[in-house]
């Protein structure tokens, strides 16, 4: 029986003193004009792929459970031959950039093997329309996952990121271990000291990543 659910996006993006305060206070994080113009653009991305020809779903969930505790995450776009997750990469103008710290880069490529992994070990095969898509009116709908499929990175109009996973079990565990590690603020903080901004080149032998298009998916 599944008693706690957790958003592989929080489990990849915030520290895990900040999951166990938003868990504790019964808070969440709050939309960001970013992450609304982040949203935006994606849709922009998979309206594209539509207008060319592509078979695509937007926003599908797939979970991945171990004991009483469930990882829920959610793809992007799903296209017939990939998986797509989609960056937005502007400047202070809010126009598209070829310039973007390293740190954002080496963090959606992260978050690209995390889901791939959890794609490879999910429960089933099916990926379904997830809760915050139906509570807006979306319509539900149920998809078969080849896990085999490509997993791309389309990171703004600085390029398209092809990322293969090589050791799924590995970055699933990290994820177990964070998990465990939000029994309280002590072990919280003590997971954060070992892992915080460290994420990527700790778990960097677990996946591989190249540059394959600058901009056709």
């Amino acid at each position: 029986m599944v008693i706690n659910r957790y958003s592989a996006s929080e489990l990849i993006k915030r520290s895990a003193a900040q999951l166990v305060y938003f868990r504790r206070t019964g808070t969440k994080p709050q939309i960001t004009e970013n992450m609304k113009i982040g949203e935006s653009y994606q849709y922009k991305v998979s309206d594209t792929e539509r207008k060319n020809g592509h078979k695509v779903a937007d926003e599908m969930c797939g979970c991945y459970t171990f004991g009483e505790n469930a990882i829920y995450f959610c793809i992007d776009i799903v296209r017939e031959d990939c998986f797509v997750e989609v960056k937005s990469v502007f400047d202070e103008s809010g126009k598209d950039s070829l310039t973007y710290p390293e740190w954002y880069l080496e963090s959606s490529i992260l978050q690209c093997a995390v889901y791939k992994s959890l794609l490879m070990n999910m429960d089933g095969d099916t990926l379904v329309t997830p809760q915050f898509r139906l509570n807006e009116g979306c319509e539900y709908k149920t998809l078969k996952a080849d896990s085999s499929l490509p997993y791309l990175l389309k990171f703004g109009s600085v390029g398209i990121y092809r990322v293969d996973v090589t050791d799924s079990k590995r970055i699933i565990k990290f994820l177990k271990d964070k998990i465990k590690a939000l029994k309280d603020y002590d072990t919280a903080r003590a997971f954060d000291a070992k892992y915080k901004h460290k994420e990527f080149s700790l778990l960097r032998g677990c996946f591989t990543y190249k540059k394959v298009s600058q901009n056709e998916l």
